[in-house]
């Protein structure tokens, strides 16, 4: 009689034992709780933070003076400070919602701060300008900033 070659039944009797499979399953459950417990840190949290964090009003204080010192003039009104640059660039900070932004001619939208329920900007003297920032729940911070060029009022 004749064989078909490719008819032939296999006959492989080792495929998986009941402790293979056990193990195997162990072996999973242990790489997934390993591995979901080390992304929580990554899982970013929806707790909504109401407050100014330190650090960023401390950057901001930084940044806003830099360009207070490098400008040749200050305009300033309650809500809005204007800074003009010696290449006559304007900068300015103006609350936009909840966040105080920074635009550079009038155009872009730099978050400086955020988290803002009211922004006021006031002179003190001819070179002494203060700025009082209330966060969400109600902190209020207060700088006062040297200015070493003009400063205007609108």
């Amino acid at each position: 009689m004749r064989k078909i070659k490719f008819a032939q039944l296999s006959r492989n009797d080792s495929g998986f034992t009941l402790l293979e499979t056990i193990i195997t399953f162990s072996l999973l459950v242990i790489i997934v709780s390993i591995s979901s417990s080390s992304l929580h840190p990554f899982i970013q949290n929806n707790i909504k933070n109401d407050s100014l964090n330190a650090l960023e009003w401390e950057n901001f204080i930084f940044k806003l003076q830099n360009d207070i010192n490098t400008g040749i003039r200050v305009t300033v009104s309650l809500h809005r400070l204007e800074v003009e640059a010696a290449d006559h660039s304007i900068s300015s900070y103006e609350q936009y919602q909840q966040i105080i932004r920074r635009q550079k001619n009038g155009t872009g939208h730099d978050i400086a701060l955020q988290n803002i329920k009211d922004l006021q900007i006031y002179p003190l003297s001819f070179a002494l300008l203060t700025i009082k920032v209330t966060d969400l729940k109600g902190v209020t911070y207060e700088r006062n900033l040297n200015v070493y060029s003009t400063i205007k009022t609108s």
